[in-house]
């Protein structure tokens, strides 16, 4: 009896993935493993994260750990870096009907994932005006929420925090830094002054899109 529950299980699961084969006949899997049990593994991280941040993130400990035995032998707290390492907040976005980045819940890891990295040299200040700005944004929709009257500074904070969640927090967007700044820098000149912005001059007159 026993071992027919385990068959009937197993072939469950067998029909199972037949029809999803069948149903999605094209689908590839955006982890990047060689193995089934760094499958498992990536697949875990991935509830905390993109795919594309486990992919970095595994890396270095596929590495460190090239089979189940070593990371099984593995003390906790050395496996803990990899775990927070991809950690960045979701939630749904009402505003554009997306899945976006919580730039708040996880400014701490978007910070780290630039101090002291190889970078373009306007990303940190490119990311803390898009964050205060989104911030602006979240304080004028707090106001139009409690029915006060909008500035014209805080119509434009909403529209820039719309596109900004749209074009670059959405889970979906899958571009790399320099598009990201740049795509940055287009949405600070459609939406506010260079004052507004608020970045060190030099850089201003580098990477400002009039």
């Amino acid at each position: 009896m026993e071992s027919q529950k385990r068959y009937t299980k197993k072939q469950r699961t067998l029909d199972i993935i037949e029809r999803l084969k069948k149903e999605y006949p094209d689908t590839v899997c955006t982890l990047d493993t060689s193995h089934a049990w760094q499958l498992l593994v990536s697949v875990r991280l991935a509830a905390q994260c993109t795919d594309a941040r486990v992919n970095v993130v595994v890396q270095d400990l596929f590495a460190k750990y090239p089979g189940v035995k070593e990371l099984a032998a593995a003390a906790v707290p050395d496996n803990t870096g990899y775990i927070t390492e991809g950690q960045l907040f979701l939630r749904n976005d009402s505003d554009t009907g997306r899945v976006i980045v919580d730039p708040f819940r996880s400014l701490s890891r978007l910070k780290q994932l630039v101090i002291g990295k190889k970078t373009r040299e306007d990303h940190p200040q490119v990311m803390n005006a898009c964050v205060r700005l989104y911030a602006d944004a979240a304080n004028a929709k707090t106001k139009l929420e409690n029915g006060f009257d909008l500035s014209d500074y805080d119509e434009r904070a909403l529209k820039f925090a719309h596109d900004y969640s749209e074009k670059l927090l959405s889970i979906d967007i899958n571009i790399d830094i320099d598009q990201m700044l740049d795509t940055a820098w287009k949405l600070f000149a459609e939406y506010f002054t260079k004052t507004e912005v608020a970045i060190k001059e030099e850089l201003i007159q580098k990477y400002w899109k009039e």
